[in-house]
């Protein structure tokens, strides 16, 4: 008898701890499945509160951390849960200016937080002085400008006393690089010379040197020299392609730096730099205005206006670089030719709406007076004498960027933003052309980040969380891409600089100063980060 009650109990505690295993069980997955979709316990309210993460990182590191107020420690990276709404993130690290902004927080997803924190007072160094022998060229000819810089060097024109040097500063360097810094790469020693200039290929490989002469017993002009040099390293060796036959066109690189553009009123060219070899890419024809444009992957765009047809229409062709694989990128872009339609969208605020573009319901406005194609941004950047738009290949449908004349400056280098002046307004705006599905933070369409910005230059991206410019204040400013902690670093007495790829550096090539009758070029390293 005993023994039966024995195991029968046996068997009933079998049972409740198998029920019990299967009441946590369930209770455990129910558990995870709410911590899973965000939800968390609030210590502080006593309630279950729906949750989203936020993901911080500074540069530098080891800055101080608050959330909400609260201190989650030091960085390099954190993250943490934070209830659903809005989060403020601060940072603070002694002898920087403090960082803060509001984010969003969405259940289930994670907003990225990144900053980059600036120096209250940057170390300046003179790095590199001129002595006197030597100053700026400013005679420069056909309008190009003898500052130019690559990611990793800056090109600059000097003269004095009849003597024109061409030197380049490289801005990042090995450790175990000991050559001249900057590097005389070329120069001109003739007292005939009236005027030097130079045209870069955009990756400062190539570079175009235009001197302009008298002759010594007429004291006429002569003909402009144009001569082609390749750069490498610090060498410099010159193409003998005989450009004289083009000096009256407009020339200019394609965006690759491999080709040449020779545009005249009557034709457009182009020269492969390596080969010389020469391809004719059209006849102009007055009835017919065109426009043309490159981009960094080889490609040649034209833009023609048919102004026979009824209505008038505007298309975009796209070919390589010598002429072949021609297409029609973008046909018959229809357009207003009043800006009555703009008008009624710069009294009100618009949106990002893509819109078509038939015939009888034509929304874009303006005639087209620059267009950047990006294939890797997957659309095309179309300006007008009222308007810029954005047209989506994917979507193929066009979205108006700002109702007003706008002027392009870049894209980041991830192709999901776009940053552009109001030249109307002068206002700094950021075009976000794609959202990562992960990063609440960043909304499709435009926003105004800086105000006052009259000129677009010296305007540039840095990485792809920041903008640098110089504003009206004088100062040279560093601003987040959103327009949240805008902070200056100094005096912008500045003809050009770039920074190092690490950001803690800043190199600059200062403008000219005088002392004691003797002209002196200097150039600075700033440690701002």
């Amino acid at each position: 008898m005993k023994k039966t009650i024995k195991t029968v109990l046996h068997r009933l505690w079998d049972m409740f701890s198998f029920v019990l295993i299967l009441v946590f069980l369930a209770i455990g997955t129910y558990f995870i499945y709410m911590y899973a979709n965000g939800y968390r316990f609030n210590l502080q309210t006593q309630k279950v509160e729906r949750t989203g993460v936020v993901s911080v990182e500074t540069l530098p590191s080891r800055a101080e951390a608050f959330i909400n107020g609260v201190d989650l420690g030091k960085t390099p990276k954190i993250t943490t849960s934070i209830s659903e709404g809005t989060a403020t993130v601060k940072f603070q690290k002694t002898g920087y200016y403090d960082w803060s902004r509001i984010v969003p927080v969405n259940v289930e997803k994670s907003s990225l937080v990144y900053a980059l924190l600036i120096k209250q007072n940057p170390n300046k160094d003179e790095v590199f002085s001129t002595e006197g022998d030597m100053e700026l060229t400013s005679n420069n000819i056909y309008g190009y400008d003898n500052l130019f810089k690559t990611k990793n060097s800056i090109f600059f024109g000097t003269s004095h006393n009849s003597i024109y040097r061409l030197w380049r500063y490289d801005v990042n360097r090995n450790f175990w690089e000991t050559s001249a810094n900057p590097y005389n790469i070329y120069t001109l020693n003739d007292k005939n010379i009236t005027g030097v200039s130079y045209s870069y290929a955009p990756d400062g490989r190539n570079l175009l040197v235009f001197v302009n002469t008298t002759d010594p017993k007429t004291k006429k002009p002569n003909q402009t020299a144009i001569t082609l040099l390749e750069v490498n390293g610090t060498q410099v060796v010159k193409n003998n392609t005989d450009l004289s036959p083009f000096v009256s066109y407009n020339i200019s690189w394609s965006q690759d730096g491999k080709y040449l553009l020779l545009d005249s009123s009557s034709e457009l060219v182009t020269m492969n730099v390596s080969d010389g070899k020469k391809y004719l890419i059209l006849k102009k024809d007055p009835k017919k205005p065109v426009m043309w444009s490159t981009d960094d992957q080889g490609n040649l765009y034209t833009v023609e206006k048919d102004t026979t047809a009824t209505p008038n229409f505007t298309l975009i062709n796209q070919m390589n670089l010598d002429g072949t694989n021609k297409i029609v990128l973008l046909n018959k872009i229809y357009a207003l030719t009043e800006d009555k339609y703009i008008r009624t969208l710069q009294k009100d605020s618009f949106s990002s709406t893509p819109f078509g573009n038939p015939t009888d319901n034509i929304l874009f406005s303006g005639s087209i007076d620059r267009v950047v194609v990006d294939q890797l941004a997957q659309g095309i950047f179309l300006s007008t004498n009222y308007a810029s738009y954005w047209y989506d290949f994917n979507l193929k449908e066009y979205i108006l960027i700002n109702p007003y004349q706008s002027e392009f400056i870049g894209i980041s280098t991830d192709k999901t933003f776009l940053l552009f002046r109001d030249k109307v307004n002068n206002k700094l705006g950021i075009f976000t052309i794609k959202t990562e599905e992960n990063n609440p933070v960043e909304k499709l369409g435009t926003k105004f980040i800086v105000n006052n910005v009259k000129s677009s230059s010296n305007i540039s991206w840095l990485g792809l969380y920041n903008i640098v410019y110089p504003n009206s204040d004088g100062n040279l400013h560093i601003v987040d891409r959103d327009g949240y902690n805008d902070y200056s670093l100094f005096k912008s007495e500045t003809s050009l600089y770039q920074f190092e790829t690490s950001k803690k550096y800043l190199h600059l090539i200062a403008n000219p100063t005088t002392d004691n009758d003797k002209t002196f070029t200097k150039i600075f390293k700033y440690t701002i980060n």
